[in-house]
């Protein structure tokens, strides 16, 4: 009988007691949970489109006017750079932005796009492209971009290749990395007379490009600020190459302009003294250069592209034309001045508190 009552008391006590360990183990009395699960609501993961307008906004709000190293793209070789300035360069790829931009029909003063807090240039690609021979090579109109289609492309920061830097007077000599855009040397090919004298097509001192440079594209590039800190420089407009100092053409004050082919072969500023092959030379077009129709070479290959230049220094014998750097660095190829497809890479000198 008593082992009776003893089984029937734990049969009624025992899942109590169960009851009871589980309790504990939920609550433990001050209204605190013993083995509470962390049941965080997860963050919502970012979409393409915000990475890649993250992705932009990195891009535009490098770290300017100060210099820093870097490999080259060709050379492979520790050069320095610095960020200054603001111009259309790479292309838009990301379709959502795409077709956010397309549905804006309001442009600022430079016609860019205001969106996002970032600005955008809208291209819809011309048949501006000529045909091109060098020797016995013919080029293709070789860009990436369609004719008819449209694009888009970022304003970013440009980045130049810092030649000389002065830390007394902080007076740097900039060259730009990339070629930024696609402008005619000028638009004749007939003798010209003005003011007296006459005035072959390849005076770079009337030049289209000259006024490109100091005009449009330094207001269009450079805030107020950065224009106070870029130099107005007095440049040699010797027309011939290497040590020949006939003068042809009068020396300009200019903020910004195209180099010439003593600068190109200055080994002072890291390039190959003679205008023969070199990697020292090669530029890769931004994006928008492109699109603006600057022959670009690998366009299939993995290595970076390179693209055709201006020289503001010509050959004697043909003053209807300009040399250019080609593909391969090579300095002393002569061409029509008033080719359309020809970069440009551009030449400043500023003061800036760099180092």
């Amino acid at each position: 009988m008593k082992k009776f009552l003893t089984l029937l008391v734990i049969g009624i006590y025992l899942p109590f007691m169960i009851g009871c360990e589980v309790d504990d183990n939920i609550n433990n009395g001050d209204g605190t949970d013993n083995n509470q699960t962390d049941v965080t609501t997860p963050l919502p993961t970012p979409s393409d489109y915000d990475l890649y307008l993250k992705e932009l906004n990195e891009i535009v709000n490098v770290e300017k006017y100060k210099i820093f190293e870097r490999y080259g793209d060709f050379t492979e070789e520790l050069e320095r750079y610095l960020y200054f300035g603001n111009y259309p360069g790479r292309e838009i790829t990301n379709q959502e932005l795409v077709d956010n931009l397309s549905t804006i029909n309001t442009t600022n003063e430079f016609g860019y796009i205001e969106f996002e807090n970032l600005q955008f240039i809208k291209v819809t690609i011309e048949n501006t492209y000529d045909s091109l021979e060098i020797g016995d090579q013919a080029f293709e109109n070789s860009t990436k971009y369609k004719i008819g289609t449209t694009h888009y492309f970022l304003v970013e920061p440009i980045l130049w290749r810092v030649l000389t830097f002065n830390p007394e007077t902080k007076q740097a000599f900039l060259l730009s990395n990339n070629i930024l855009d696609a402008q005619m040397y000028v638009n004749e090919i007939n003798e010209r007379f003005i003011d007296g004298r006459v005035i072959y097509p390849s005076n770079y001192e009337y030049s289209d490009v000259r006024n490109w440079c100091n005009n449009i594209f330094f207001n269009q590039a450079f805030n107020e600020t950065e224009k106070e800190n870029v130099i107005l420089k007095t440049i040699n407009n010797l027309y011939t190459h290497y040590n020949n100092n006939k003068v042809y053409d009068r020396n300009t004050e200019d903020y910004v302009y195209i180099p010439s082919f003593k600068e190109i072969t200055n080994s002072v500023y890291g390039f190959e003294k003679t205008g023969i092959f070199s990697y020292s030379r090669f530029s890769t077009p931004s994006d928008y250069a492109s699109a603006k129709g600057v022959y670009t070479s690998n366009l299939e290959k993995e290595i970076p592209s390179s693209g055709l230049y201006l020289l503001r220094t010509g050959p004697e014998f043909v003053r209807s034309f300009s040399f250019f750097v080609k593909f391969d660095g090579y300095a002393l190829n002569p061409y029509y001045v008033n080719s359309p497809s020809t970069g440009v890479r551009l030449c400043l000198n500023v003061t800036i508190d760099a180092e």
